[in-house]
């Protein structure tokens, strides 16, 4: 219920008062907000982003519900703070695990998405997430807490290939990629509580610091990943 209160609207420190003393008009059980389509469109400010998930074979239907109901709806509530509209389809797939590698069929993997497999290959604690070109891809278990976390991951740009993360992957001892991988986790799960806690959309820091950052990011990943047609 906290994650409901702002520092800077007292109101909101009373929980009797939750939901402004009118339930019937504010619901949000979860202290975040989701974004509908329909206010999304109305809002000039708010970015959408596809999502394509992906089933791995196998998964049970009370996997996919338990995925469904924790981990994209805690998503869509996160995400709704900065304004963005998560827009979701469905593929069924195939996930392979060779070692530290892990792979999705290229037949489920929808163009202009942020594709997410979810899968048994995966360790509850151990999301992974990708990025080829405009192809993104991220890899959690179905009753994990993983979507959240990898997502900003792919906002953020650290999946991007690039010369920075070229040269960290060409170290022999792996280190210096842990290291990074260990900012990128530890300054995104910051950004995203600051995001929850003190810099929503509905407030007065509108659009202010990490909230904006996370709303142009995702405006600036939808925009690379989309794929374009050249004239014949």
């Amino acid at each position: 219920m906290t994650a409901s209160a702002k520092i800077w609207d007292p109101q909101t420190w009373n929980r009797y008062a939750y939901a402004r003393s009118n339930p019937l008009a504010y619901i949000d059980p979860s202290g975040m907000a989701e974004v509908s389509a329909a206010a999304c469109a109305q809002d000039k400010h708010c970015v959408t982003v596809n999502v394509n998930v992906i089933w791995d074979k196998g998964l049970s239907d009370s996997q996919k519900t338990a995925f469904e109901k924790n981990q994209l709806q805690n998503a869509k509530d996160q995400y709704g703070d900065a304004d963005i509209d998560l827009k979701v389809t469905y593929t069924e797939g195939s996930v392979t695990r060779n070692g530290d590698n892990i792979s999705v069929s290229k037949s489920a993997i929808k163009a202009g998405a942020r594709n997410v497999a979810v899968t048994d290959e995966v360790l509850t604690d151990r999301g992974k997430s990708g990025r080829n070109g405009t192809t993104a891809v991220s890899f959690v278990a179905p009753n994990g807490t993983d979507l959240p976390h990898e997502m900003a991951h792919q906002f953020t740009g650290d999946t991007n290939p690039g010369i920075v993360n070229g040269f960290l992957s060409k170290d022999p001892t792996g280190f210096l990629l842990g290291l990074s991988d260990t900012y990128a986790d530890f300054s995104n799960d910051f950004e995203r509580a600051w995001m929850r806690n003190l810099d929503q959309h509905s407030g007065v820091m509108s659009h202010y610091l990490f909230a904006s950052v996370f709303n142009h990011d995702a405006a600036v990943f939808q925009k690379t990943i989309q794929p374009t047609t050249k004239p014949q």
